[in-house]
C-alpha cells in the first residue's frame, strides 16, 4: 500500500541491510551515528487519508476505504507499530518489494501478490534480455529470502512469429500457458477475446439470474439499481481492452434486453422504447461514450506519452472553437 511504499523509502535511506531470519522479515542494522526518529501520528494519519479507496486490499487484507475512514482510530496503534519496527530493525516482508525492479531492462509490473515481466522476444537479443532479467529476479529473491512460487510462474507467448523459447527461473524451467488472466481479463496467445467474452456473458447472466430468482419486486426502482451495481460492471470491466471484435462471440445487447424485460409493464415493449422509458442507453452507446471520454483524456494530457503516440492533433484554424481535430488516427479504441 501507499504507506508501505513511503516507509520503505525511509528505511532504505537510513538502514544498512543485512539478511536475517525469514520468520522475522529483513533484519537491518541501524547506523550508530543516527538516532531513530519517532514516528509522528500526524504523518501516519496524513498517509492514511491519502489512500485511494478504489484500490484493492493490500497484504494486510484490509480495504483502503476502511483504513482511511478509521484513520482517527487506528493512527495511534499504527504509529506504535512503525516506531517499534524502526527501533528493532525488523522490516516486514512486503516492505522489501521497493527495489525489485533494480537493474531490470524489460517491463516489470508489480502487484500485491504477483509480478509480470514482459519484453520483445522476436530476436535473440530480446530473448537474452528476458532471461537476464529472470536471473536478476531470482538473485533478488535469494537475497531477500522471498522465494517465487515457480509452479505458478508461466510464460505466455504472443505473436505468430514468436520463437517460443523456453525460459528458466533459476534452475527451474518455466512452463508455457495458452491463456492467462491479467487484472480480470482473459488473454490468450493470439490476443483473441472469445474466452473473455464468454466468461463475461456467463458472469453477467449468472448475476441477472440470481436477481430474477431472489428478488420478487419488478419495480424499476428496484431492478435498475441492482442491474447497474451487480450486472453491468461485468460487461464493462476493462472493455477498452477486450472490446467485442467478433459478433459471433456474444450479442452485446442480449443481457440488457433481458434485464429490462424483467420490469413490470415493459415485457412486451420494444427494446429501444424500454430504454427511453427507463432513461438508459444501449450497451453500444455506453461503450462509444466511454471510448470518447478515454480519447479526450489522452488529448488533454491525462496520459501524455501514450496520447502523443496514439493521436495526432490538427493545426487547422477552422476548428469550431475546440482545437481537437484528429487528422490521422494511429490507434484504435
Amino acid at each position: 500500500m501507499l504507506k508501505n511504499h513511503v516507509l520503505n523509502i525511509s528505511f532504505t535511506s537510513v538502514f544498512i541491510s543485512t539478511v536475517g531470519p525469514p520468520a522475522l522479515g529483513t533484519k537491518i542494522q541501524v547506523d550508530a551515528n543516527t538516532d531513530p526518529l519517532p514516528v509522528k501520528e500526524e504523518l501516519v494519519c496524513e498517509l492514511l487519508q491519502e489512500l485511494d479507496p478504489y484500490k484493492l486490499m493490500g497484504p494486510d487484507n484490509i480495504h483502503p476505504r476502511v483504513l482511511r475512514d478509521l484513520a482517527d482510530v487506528i493512527v495511534r496503534p499504527l504509529s506504535i507499530i512503525f516506531e517499534k519496527l524502526w527501533r528493532s530493525g525488523n522490516i516486514p516482508e512486503y516492505w522489501k518489494m521497493g527495489d525489485l525492479d533494480d537493474g531490470i531492462k524489460c517491463t516489470l509490473m508489480k502487484f500485491v501478490y504477483d509480478n509480470k515481466l514482459s519484453g520483445e522476444a522476436d530476436t535473440s537479443e530480446g530473448t537474452a534480455t528476458l532471461q537476464e532479467d529472470l536471473g536478476r529476479l531470482e538473485e533478488w529473491a535469494n537475497k531477500n529470502l522471498m522465494k517465487f512460487n515457480k509452479d505458478k510462474c508461466k510464460v505466455l507467448h504472443l505473436g505468430k512469429h514468436n520463437p517460443r523459447v523456453q525460459h528458466r527461473l533459476g534452475s527451474t524451467r518455466l512452463g508455457s500457458s495458452s491463456v492467462e488472466r491479467d487484472l480480470g481479463v482473459l488473454v490468450d496467445s493470439k490476443l483473441n477475446m472469445s474466452e473473455q467474452c464468454a466468461a463475461v456473458a456467463k458472469k453477467a447472466n449468472r448475476m441477472l439470474g440470481c436477481t430474477n430468482f431472489f428478488i420478487t419486486s419488478r419495480d424499476k426502482e428496484v431492478i435498475i439499481p441492482l442491474y447497474s451495481m451487480l450486472v453491468r460492471p461485468h460487461l464493462e470491466h476493462c472493455i477498452q481492452f477486450w472490446s467485442l471484435l467478433c459478433k459471433k462471440d456474444v450479442d452485446r445487447e442480449r443481457i440488457p434486453r433481458r434485464a429490462t424485460k424483467m420490469i413490470k409493464g415493459l415485457g412486451n415493449v420494444p427494446y429501444e422504447e424500454r430504454l427511453r422509458e427507463l432513461g438508459l442507453f444501449s450497451f453500444e452507446k455506453r461503450r462509444l461514450r466511454g471510448d470518447l471520454i478515454t480519447m479526450f483524456q489522452y488529448l488533454k494530457g491525462g496520459c501524455k506519452e501514450d496520447g502523443d503516440f496514439l493521436f495526432t492533433r490538427s493545426h487547422m484554424e477552422k476548428m469550431r472553437a475546440n482545437g481537437y481535430k484528429l487528422p490521422n488516427l494511429v490507434g484504435r479504441f
